[in-house]
């Protein structure tokens, strides 16, 4: 079976990207107004978490993270998104993602 890599440790222009949408009716999640936030964990270690930026046009629901040096290491990374308003609604992606991330050669 092959395995998916999503990754390569120690890259420094790694980007994830998260599509968020409403579970209501699919549509694009508005972001104005929002706080975006990535927690994850590469191989059961710590808990990272870092704020997204969102993309124009903040209606499309784009929100993307760029990995910085020393964040990307070997292992298998499981996170989920959270979404903040500034009116204190949070609410947190349902289904937690995987991506594998391989060391280098």
């Amino acid at each position: 079976m092959a395995v998916s890599v999503d990754f390569v440790a120690g890259d420094t222009n790694s980007v994830l990207r998260a599509t968020i949408t409403k579970a209501s009716d699919g549509l694009a999640q508005d972001l104005t107004a929002t706080t975006v936030t990535l927690k994850y964990r590469i191989s059961n270690g710590t808990l990272v978490t870092r704020v997204m930026t969102k993309l124009i046009p903040l209606t499309s629901g784009v929100a993307e993270y760029l990995f910085l040096t020393g964040e990307l290491t070997a292992g298998t990374m499981v996170g989920e998104v959270e979404v903040l308003s500034n009116s204190g609604l949070l609410f947190t992606t349902v289904e937690p993602f995987i991506k594998v991330i391989r060391p280098r050669l």
